[in-house]
């Protein structure tokens, strides 16, 4: 399966579509964070996408690969499918921050309960 990732920030649309033809996957861009060295893309599904240098492990991938195309950052995703203790309903991402300095980089997630 080929995905195909698309910003059109005049429009503020993120296309995530697996097939090219379907306008099915189309989600709107909620909120965008940047740094010097990622950036951090929230969908109006709640999905959250980062790429970027991931040195520190800041994209949330799970690993420390750079990652230089819009990637869906897979933990949210799995707690609203699999659920996590304490964590209650689906994982909806309403607000994200980046940052990076001469120590490091940083990325923040806040839920539609306010949850960080």
């Amino acid at each position: 399966m080929i995905e195909v990732f698309l910003i059109l920030p005049s429009l503020g649309v993120l296309t995530r579509c697996c097939c090219r033809t379907c306008a099915c996957c189309c989600e709107q861009v909620r909120r965008i964070a940047t740094s010097a060295r990622h950036t951090l893309v929230c969908s109006s599904v709640g999905s959250l996408y980062s790429c970027g240098d991931n040195s520190d492990g800041a994209l949330g991938h799970g690993d420390v690969d750079a990652c230089r195309s819009l990637k869906l950052v897979a933990w949210f995703a799995d707690v609203s499918l699999h659920g996590v203790k304490g964590v209650e309903g689906a994982v909806e991402v309403v607000e994200v921050g980046a940052g990076a300095d001469l120590f490091g980089s940083h990325s923040a997630a806040v839920d539609s309960q306010g949850r960080v």
